[in-house]
């Protein structure tokens, strides 16, 4: 036993003091090991460092190359269609242009938006058949004008188209039935004919005095038929 701590206790015993010494116990401390982490290898670390560094490669090309084909896209430009104005409608593949469509019959109308070369060619087919002037050359014209096109004369309702032989029996003798005459009563009242010349640039001081004229003598027509 160890005896290098001790301890002494004092005690009277039948008068006689004694002394008595006992050793001290030494209390031992208790030392647990410590948990060891596991340790990740190097060579692990290394790989998974390697795998983000791919991964992280490979979405920087594939978003390169997205951005890439976007651009190709939008640079590889096709115009078609009529210029308007110098510009063309544009396309980016052929897939994104649209099919013309045929109708077997075309609209008799005119768009108000014809370019000046086709009014142009209005003019010169109205001048070439003034010839053969009939209701339905007659018609077609007012159609167009209706439709803002800018003829160089007004259409009269007479074989002659000249509004020096515009009479009762003369619009009788070219619009021949009542129900023509009727239409063109109502085409030529003065409010409605001012507004269609206006539209197409055709009006000026003379022609209400001109239009005036036409519907009073289109009225009489229609009371005679």
């Amino acid at each position: 036993m160890d005896h290098d701590h001790t301890y002494t206790n004092y005690f009277t015993n039948g008068g006689h003091e004694a002394v008595v010494t006992k050793p001290q116990r030494r209390w031992k401390r208790l030392r647990f090991k410590k948990r060891i982490k596991p340790k990740l290898s190097l060579k692990k670390v290394a790989t998974n460092t390697h795998d983000v560094a791919t991964s992280g490669h490979v979405s920087t090309v594939k978003a390169k190359k997205e951005r890439s084909e976007l651009f190709d896209r939008h640079t590889n430009v096709i115009e078609y269609g009529p210029s308007v104005h110098g510009y063309n409608f544009i396309a980016f593949s052929e897939s994104d242009i649209p099919q013309e469509r045929s109708d077997e019959n075309p609209p008799l109308v005119s768009e108000k938006e014809s370019s000046d070369s086709e009014t142009s060619s209005n003019r010169s087919n109205f001048q070439e058949t003034s010839s053969e002037y009939n209701y339905n050359v007659y018609l077609n014209a007012w159609a167009d004008i209706e439709n803002g096109i800018k003829y160089y004369k007004t259409p009269f309702p007479t074989k002659t188209d000249e509004f020096g032989d515009i009479s009762v029996s003369s619009i009788i003798n070219f619009l021949e039935t009542k129900a023509n005459v009727r239409q063109e009563r109502i085409r030529w009242h003065p409010d409605r004919m001012k507004q269609i010349l206006l539209n197409s640039d055709m009006w000026d001081d003379h022609q209400e005095k001109d239009v005036t004229h036409v519907f009073q003598v289109i009225n009489e027509a229609y009371d005679r038929v």
